[in-house]
């Protein structure tokens, strides 16, 4: 039964990012960003990261965090900035501009999405946070064991 239970949670999943796909596309089109760069940005929304954390986060290498970040600096989004706590590192962060835009996405706020996190009672979507926590916080456990 786990291994059935296992293949209809995988499928829910699947059915739920599918949900993201036109939201995703907005911002793509609406703001000519890559997907790339936009993970780039909703990782930078809590905070600086180093390049090589931030490389880490996406799994991906350093030379096309290079890239990324290039193309958000010339859109003004983020910035690089030396390490305060060791001047040698590169921390990335997110600029006033990004932070702005991160912010006022209203599409996000009255997407299919939004509406229906409105509809859950609040302990469903308590129940709904700390599960999708729980999972990021597995999986990037497995992706960084395979590093």
């Amino acid at each position: 039964m786990e291994r059935n239970d296992r293949s209809t949670a995988l499928h829910v999943f699947f059915d739920a990012i599918l949900t993201a796909e036109p939201i995703l596309e907005e911002l793509s089109t609406t703001h000519n960003l890559s997907l790339a760069q936009i993970r780039c940005l909703f990782q930078l929304r809590t905070g600086p990261k180093t390049a090589g954390a931030l490389a880490k986060a996406l799994g991906i290498r350093a030379t096309s965090l290079t890239r990324i970040t290039q193309g958000l600096e010339t859109l003004h989004w983020t910035e690089r900035q030396n390490d305060v706590h060791d001047r040698r590192r590169v921390v990335i962060a997110l600029t006033p501009k990004g932070q702005e835009m991160l912010a006022d996405l209203d599409f996000f706020i009255n997407s299919s999405a939004a509406q229906a996190i409105a509809r859950l009672q609040p302990a469903e979507r308590q129940d709904f946070i700390h599960t999708l926590t729980r999972y990021l916080h597995y999986e990037a456990e497995i992706r960084h064991a395979c590093d």
